[in-house]
């Protein structure tokens, strides 16, 4: 007996995309932070910004993994 797959499965040949995700919505602390965020000076926000960014991702991040979507024609 032969245990090869007769036809052989379509297994995709894309790139895997992984990347870590806030859950939705975020808890209401966390969205009055982000409205804060928004009325500082530019240079101020995005130094904030990015701080806020790694904590939130760092404590509620959620790591997605799936296969990369690769437009028509790419």
């Amino acid at each position: 007996m032969s245990n090869k797959l007769n036809p052989l499965p379509n297994i995709p040949t894309v790139p895997i995309h992984s990347f870590i995700a806030l859950p939705y919505p975020l808890p209401k602390q966390c969205q009055d932070r982000l409205k804060d965020i928004q009325h500082l000076q530019e240079d101020a926000r995005e130094g904030a910004w990015k701080t806020l960014d790694k904590q939130l991702r760092d404590f509620f991040g959620v790591e997605v993994v799936r296969r990369r979507f690769v437009g028509v024609g790419s």
